[in-house]
């Protein structure tokens, strides 16, 4: 058991802190997929506002080029 003070301090498997998800082997796996989860939930709402629009522009098409 661990204290802080005279409070006993609960024993979890995960932490978030900061948006980062820790666990007692300090494994970003977890953290890793919850952000490729909301690349692509973005990606997915970008690509659904471009098709409304009609397309994406050349010259911002060419920006957005690597």
């Amino acid at each position: 058991m661990f204290f802080c003070g005279d409070k006993q301090l609960e024993i979890v498997d995960k932490h978030t802190y900061l948006g980062i998800v820790l666990n007692e082997h300090l494994d970003f796996s977890i953290t890793a997929k919850s952000v490729a989860q909301s690349a692509h939930r973005a990606l997915c709402l970008l690509i659904a506002k471009c098709k409304i629009m009609g397309g994406l522009p050349y010259d911002a098409f060419t920006k957005l080029r690597i």
